[in-house]
């Protein structure tokens, strides 16, 4: 589920941008792997997404978060990989946009758990 600090750190990245990063991460990671002669099983999470807030003051950035959905999405078909879109579960954040309440957390997590169970 990376990606959030991409975009909430560098304002001249976009969604597609971040992907593109992903994929090379996931890539080397896919290798490293390989080399060591391990078998790993991948799974991209379309992280949730930024809400206005003290650290989000950025419609645009709302908005590029939105589009990860999407774009990881293909990602993950691309890379033949398990794909998850937290970016669905409307989980609830602090005052700051970005991390998750109390309720947040207890709801991703059952989100995470239905999910892994499927």
């Amino acid at each position: 589920m990376l990606g959030t600090n991409d975009l909430l750190h560098n304002p001249q990245l976009t969604a597609e941008a971040v992907t593109d990063r992903m994929e090379r991460f996931l890539r080397k990671l896919a290798e490293r792997e390989e080399i060591a002669g391990g078998k790993i099983q991948l799974r991209l999470i379309s992280p949730v997404h930024l809400r206005r807030g003290q650290w989000v003051e950025s419609d645009e950035r709302c908005r590029e978060s939105e589009k990860m959905d999407d774009c990881y999405r293909k990602l993950a078909a691309k890379m033949g990989i398990a794909f998850t879109c937290a970016g669905e579960w409307d989980i609830p954040v602090l005052f700051d946009g970005v991390h998750f309440s109390e309720e947040g957390n207890a709801k991703f997590a059952e989100c995470m758990v239905r999910e892994m169970v499927r």
